[in-house]
């Protein structure tokens, strides 16, 4: 007899809903985490691998689907298949039009990659994935290290794998503006207008610091990492700024991490965004400034209470009667709207994902890790593992001034910086 037994379902958590809506060719909302080894990939071992991992996080499996009011995940029963990498970095993943995974693993030389679409994670969540599937495939292929203890403290049921953070601390009580995500617009904001590389190429350059250095930095000028890092892009950008330009103030967008707030072991979004708003005409051009400035600002936005505001804003909308109403054609046509109007109320994003630990005893095969995503515009990503810090540019935009600026000033603290790009650096 034929099943007829239809797929599961879940509905998407409030971050993720957009991301169906805006995503498309020149913007593919798709990020890539890598890990480097110490020796060659071994394809059958990788798909074995990523089989077992997918067994831990069955969410990754799912399709995205839309119905009449929103857009919803829906069991696929597929399973990757495993490749050499063979187009290009965060290439797009969803399209409307199909059902298909909506992640990808791939491999070259000695580095695996993990891309996925954004709707179906976040930064942390993705990250979760690629430490597992590493240490999987190290055990495939190194059975001795079976019998190493290499727990990663992920030790969360699927259901709390797959749960909506956004909902479970959603408080109705809290008074916060819906339309707070957009960016206030109380100065006028730089905002890059560029042409975009041909078939919107996502160009990376990667910089590999020394970890120890940059903290050390960032100490010298009693600071964290990344208000350290934050405020370089800040003067930075202004370097490479036109003058006419020069009275415009820059916003950075920083995503924050909620589980370092609001205890969750989901691998879904559960990320919330601050905005750094410098203006240096009034609040100086010195380091010094900048660092005083960002820190307060992040002192004054990372607090419990407003992020609190901030999901309750966020879920609010989506709770409204009315908004629920609206059939979803219309619902895309609001979000790509309200995308476009907090795009020109930004100039940057900046995420730093922090310092990636794996168990001890893959030291000797494990070399670093890298993470970036795929933009229309600029952003910079950047995370560590043991003395390797990489810092990581990408986006279609074409002219890399700002990013020259940056990676300038980034070299003033480890002369020993490497660079590398996947573009040969000629710009038309």
């Amino acid at each position: 007899m034929k099943n007829t037994k239809r797929p599961g379902w879940s509905r998407l958590d409030n971050a993720a809903k957009v991301f169906p809506a805006l995503a498309n060719k020149k913007d593919s909302r798709v990020f890539r985490f890598a890990c480097q080894l110490t020796e060659p990939v071994q394809k059958k071992a990788l798909q074995q691998a990523a089989e077992q991992a997918l067994e831990e996080f069955p969410i990754f499996t799912n399709i995205i689907r839309h119905g009449m009011f929103w857009y919803y995940l829906e069991e696929s029963g597929k399973m990757p298949i495993v490749h050499e990498e063979d187009q290009n970095v965060c290439s797009r993943l969803y399209d409307k039009n199909e059902h298909h995974l909506l992640i990808d693993i791939s491999y070259y030389k000695c580095r695996i990659n993990f891309e996925i679409f954004h709707a179906m994670a976040d930064a942390t969540g993705a990250l979760m994935f690629l430490k597992t599937l590493v240490v999987n495939y190290l055990k495939i292929v190194h059975p001795v290290l079976v019998h190493e203890d290499l727990s990663l403290g992920i030790d969360s049921t699927f259901r709390e794998k797959d749960s909506d953070s956004f909902s479970q601390y959603y408080n109705k009580e809290e008074k916060n503006s819906s339309m707070s995500f957009l960016g206030e617009k109380t100065v006028p904001i730089f905002h890059f207008h560029e042409p975009s590389t041909p078939d919107f190429f996502q160009q990376v350059t990667e910089a590999e610091v020394s970890t120890r250095q940059i903290i050390a930095a960032a100490k010298q000028y009693h600071t964290t990492v990344t208000v350290f890092l934050v405020s370089l892009l800040i003067l930075s950008i202004y370097d490479a700024m036109e003058p006419r330009d020069r009275k415009k103030a820059v916003r950075i967008m920083v995503p924050v991490n909620l589980r370092n707030y609001f205890p969750s072991a989901t691998v879904r979004n559960f990320f919330g965004l601050i905005a750094v708003t410098y203006d240096r005409k009034k609040q100086g051009e010195t380091l010094e400034d900048v660092i005083a400035a960002v820190a307060e600002n992040f002192r004054r936005e990372l607090t419990k209470e407003k992020l609190e505001k901030m999901i309750a804003g966020q879920v609010s909308l989506e709770k409204h009667m009315a908004a629920r109403a609206i059939p979803l054609i219309f619902k895309d046509i609001g979000m790509e709207l309200s995308g476009l109007i907090a795009g020109a109320r930004q100039t940057m994003y900046f995420s730093n994902i922090g310092r990636i630990t794996m168990p001890k005893a893959l030291a000797p095969y494990v070399c670093q890790f890298d993470f970036f995503i795929g933009c229309a515009g600029r952003q910079i990503c950047m995370c560590s593992y043991e003395d390797h810090m990489m810092v990581t540019c990408a986006g279609s935009s074409s002219p890399k001034d700002t990013e020259r600026a940056f990676f300038r000033r980034l070299a003033e603290f480890d002369s020993d910086m490497i660079i590398n790009t996947n573009y040969s650096g000629k710009e038309d």
